[in-house]
């Protein structure tokens, strides 16, 4: 497995960790489990990481040199992929471990993916996770924007692979219309979800560990960064406060990824929405809080009413999942992943995106009709059980063995960041 630029065990809610993270985590365990050899490879970002780290039975994470040895711009880390890549042949040299396949995620990783296939001859499973080309369509400044050099890659990326996995249909099919990959050469596969860990908690039991009070709980979990419009949530939380005169008991929404968070103090979109939530008088029932351990987060989940993905892209959006899995209906922007995780008025509700005035009326009507929220987060928990780990690694080991024939217990299979 490659994930160049971020580690699977980076803390989540940071500036470059969120559900890729997880995912490249949880898949690699899970293939561990069933005998198949995994190695993570990962850039090392200090001089005291350790070197290996185990995953799970047969799956573990390698950190190696790629530029400084400290955090840095992932936009830089295309400039020492050729070391990167060189210290991966050395590793694999001194181990002499012959890899079967490699799975690269995103852009960075594929690229350092193409270079070892000429080495080794090995094929390429590619997944993007975001693509510079849609993030830069749901542009709000130009700061926003991707470089040019992330579009070109992406599409020699495209073309070069030899298979590509998308996490929902309609990402299938956008690769397909608008960037003329064929579809033969592009699987659906979605993202997974813990489900022994993201697991319905009694509300009480949730809120009194957690220290909430307030009647009504509106939950937010994400990294900082402006692609999450959390600016949607805040605006629809106002106009709510300010139409039913909630104060902080009756109302309170958590931001989890959004406080405290290592290096968070100079994410200008987080100053911004700190300054806005002063601004507007809501810092008592508007709280930024850090990121939580992936054991404490379906406390979050079953603690709150509602949980609100107002993203204006989300390739999937593995939040959803783990919230429904906690039995926590989802009210989501119809924006990439979401529609597909998230099912209208079955396992939640979705919205247009940047409606701050729709998403309002629809927590609106929740709060109004507890006997609907709970049947959409008895459904919720049924949607979530289709996407459990084994499923997914079930469905991605039948790529893994066309590419490569049978994988048995000897195998190993190389995952590259």
């Amino acid at each position: 497995m490659l994930s160049v630029h971020t580690c699977p065990l980076a803390v989540l809610g940071g500036k470059e960790a969120g559900g890729m993270n997880v995912y490249v985590r949880e898949l690699s365990r899970e293939l561990g489990r069933r005998g198949i050899q995994v190695d993570v490879f990962t850039r090392a970002q200090s001089s005291i990481t350790p070197f290996t780290h185990t995953l799970s039975e047969n799956a573990r994470i390698i950190h190696l040199p790629a530029g400084p040895l400290k955090p840095y711009n992932k936009k830089d880390v295309f400039y020492h992929l050729p070391e990167f890549v060189q210290n991966i042949t050395n590793f694999q040299h001194c181990e002499k471990r012959p890899y079967n396949l490699i799975h690269a995620h995103y852009w960075l990783s594929g690229w350092a993916g193409l270079s070892l296939r000429k080495k080794w001859g090995t094929p390429v499973v590619q997944m993007f996770h975001t693509m510079a080309h849609f993030k830069n369509a749901t542009l709000h400044s130009e700061a926003e924007r991707e470089p040019d050099l992330r579009i070109e890659r992406e599409s020699e990326l495209m073309q070069r692979v030899d298979r590509i996995i998308t996490a929902t249909p309609m990402e299938k099919a956008q690769l397909n219309w608008k960037c003329n990959v064929p579809t033969d050469k592009i699987e659906t596969i979605p993202c997974g979800v813990d489900l022994k860990l993201f697991r319905p908690w009694p509300q009480a039991e949730a809120r009194a560990r957690l220290g909430l009070t307030a009647r009504r709980v509106v939950l937010l979990v994400g990294r900082i960064d402006p692609i999450k419009g959390v600016d949607v949530l805040i605006e629809a939380a106002r106009r709510l406060i300010v139409e039913r005169g909630w104060g902080a008991e009756d109302f309170q929404v958590l931001v989890v990824g959004g406080g405290n968070t290592p290096g968070q103090d100079e994410n200008p979109e987080a100053q911004r929405l700190h300054a806005l939530v002063e601004g507007q008088g809501l810092s008592q029932q508007i709280r930024f809080l850090p990121s939580a351990p992936q054991p404490q987060m379906p406390l979050f989940y079953s603690a709150a009413d509602i949980t609100v993905m107002s993203s204006h892209y989300e390739s999937f959006g593995m939040a959803a999942l783990e919230s429904q899995a906690c039995g926590t209906p989802v009210v989501a922007s119809r924006v990439g992943g979401l529609p597909y995780a998230v099912q209208d008025g079955c396992s939640g509700l979705l919205f247009g995106d940047n409606e701050a005035e729709e998403l309002s009326d629809k927590l609106g009507l929740l709060f109004d009709n507890p006997a609907y929220r709970r049947t959409l987060g008895l459904q919720a928990v049924m949607r979530a059980e289709q996407f459990g780990w084994r499923t997914i690694a079930d469905r991605m080991l039948e790529v893994y063995q066309d590419l490569t024939g049978s994988l048995g217990r000897d195998a190993l299979v190389g995952t590259l960041p």
